[in-house]
């Protein structure tokens, strides 16, 4: 078993570019699951596991396009999982959510009172989930997440990554996007930027080469003429 996890640290990828993104989101949107509405939407919006699975209705602002993060979901209790607090007091936040992402959670809100885990009890009722008669809802575990996410991926033909890989994805994104670290910083949850800077290093480098590139070209060209200089 031991060897076992450790295989997988070394073969499942931390991110998907851009593209590979692109990928795995058509095929999760051609999925008629639950779980795959759970990864599109983590992709989208870069929730921990257990925020996501604490998301109630009374979280959306329908209006703003925003939701609120401000207690996450003990999946790792099991039988007994409850809500619970987030990984520290900089986690709670209100963050944008784009058209599609709404649209998405908007289909399990309606179905839940304004208190109830959406996404939990959506999962309960779908198939490969067990749930006791002492039990509201099923056991969830990332680990089984994994595997179904494991599927999409090789159908998709991108890395194979875990669940937490949609929250890295997600960052990916927006720092491919041009957004400010600072931002980005705000929208994961993280107690500072530094916190965003030792996790990302990689992609921070990634965007400093490509600023590099663009600073060099505009001061490359300062001076040249031009048709249109006269």
């Amino acid at each position: 078993k031991a060897s076992s996890q450790k295989e997988h640290k070394v073969t499942r990828a931390k991110y998907l570019e851009r593209k590979q993104a692109e990928y795995l989101s058509r095929v999760l949107r051609k999925d008629d699951s639950v779980a795959s509405d759970l990864f599109d939407f983590d992709m989208r919006t870069g929730l921990r596991f257990a925020e996501l699975l604490g998301l109630t209705p009374e979280d959306i602002n329908r209006e703003n396009k925003t939701i609120k993060i401000n207690k996450s979901w003990l999946y790792k209790n099991g039988s007994k999982a409850d809500f619970g607090e987030t990984k520290n007091i900089f986690s709670h936040r209100e963050i944008k959510i784009d058209d599609f992402s709404l649209r998405l959670i908007s289909k399990y809100s309606n179905k839940c009172s304004s208190n109830e885990p959406m996404f939990v009890k959506a999962l309960s009722n779908e198939k490969g989930f067990k749930s006791t008669k002492k039990q509201k809802y099923a056991s969830i575990y990332n680990s089984t997440m994994n595997r179904k996410l494991t599927k999409m991926c090789k159908e998709a033909h991108v890395p194979r990554i875990g669940i937490h890989g949609l929250r890295h994805t997600h960052a990916s994104l927006m720092f491919n996007a041009g957004v400010s670290i600072l931002s980005i910083s705000k929208r994961l949850g993280h107690a500072n930027t530094t916190t965003t800077e030792k996790v990302y290093v990689h992609l921070i480098q990634d965007q400093a080469e490509k600023d590099n590139r663009k600073m060099m070209s505009a001061l490359n060209t300062l001076g040249e003429e031009s048709d249109d200089s006269q």
